[in-house]
C-alpha cells in the first residue's frame, strides 16, 4: 500500500517544472501495485498529455491507461492518439485503449471505434495501424492473449502484407457509440 507521504512526493513531482522530475513521478504512478489512484493525481497525470516532451506524454498514458486502466481516461487517450504525432505516444495510446477496452466493457464500443479509425487512418505509420488492428481484434474477442502477443511480435513491414478484415473495420469505424 502506498503511504500518504509517498502520494505527497508523487504530487510534488507531478507539479515540478523539471522534465526529469515530471517523468519520474509519472513512472512511479505507473508502477504502484496496490490501492487506488487518487483523483487529484489522475488529474495531474492527464495534464501531462499536453506536455511538450513526448516521453512524458507516453509515460502519462502508460500510467493511467496501461497500468491503472482507468475508464475515465479513454476519451483523453483517444484525443492524444488523434492529435499526437509522436509514434511512441501513438503506440502507447493504442495499447492503453486496448487494455481499457478489454477490462471495462462499457468503453468497448468507443474503444473499438477509435481503434478501427486508427487502422483506416493513413496519417499513422503501417506499424501503428497493424498494432491497432491486433488490439482491436483482442478487444472484440476475435483473438486471445497468446494470439495477440504472437501477431504483435510478428508484424510484417507493410500494412499491405497484413491480413485485415476491411469491411469489419469500416463497420466498426462507422458505429454509433456513446461518448466515453
Amino acid at each position: 500500500m502506498v503511504t500518504v507521504s509517498e502520494w505527497d512526493e508523487i504530487r510534488k513531482g507531478l507539479r515540478a517544472l523539471d522534465a526529469q522530475e515530471l517523468r519520474r513521478a509519472a513512472v512511479r504512478v505507473g508502477k504502484i501495485n496496490a490501492g487506488t489512484l487518487p483523483e487529484d493525481i489522475t488529474d495531474e497525470i492527464l495534464k501531462l498529455f499536453g506536455h511538450p516532451e513526448p516521453g512524458i506524454r507516453a509515460e502519462a498514458i502508460f500510467a493511467v491507461g496501461l497500468h491503472w486502466r482507468l475508464p475515465r481516461t479513454v476519451k483523453p487517450i483517444a484525443d492524444a492518439l488523434e492529435h499526437d504525432d509522436d509514434w511512441h505516444v501513438q503506440l502507447r495510446a493504442i495499447s492503453a485503449l486496448g487494455a481499457i477496452g478489454r477490462e471495462h466493457t462499457g468503453t468497448r464500443c468507443f474503444v473499438s471505434k477509435v481503434l478501427a479509425g486508427a487502422v483506416l487512418n493513413g496519417r499513422f505509420a503501417d506499424n501503428e495501424r497493424m498494432t491497432a488492428y491486433v488490439e482491436l481484434q483482442y478487444v472484440e474477442g476475435r483473438i486471445g492473449f497468446k494470439e495477440a502477443l504472437g501477431r504483435d511480435q510478428g508484424l510484417p513491414d507493410k500494412l499491405e502484407d497484413f491480413a485485415v478484415d476491411r469491411p469489419w473495420i469500416e463497420d466498426l469505424a462507422r458505429s454509433e457509440c456513446p461518448e466515453a
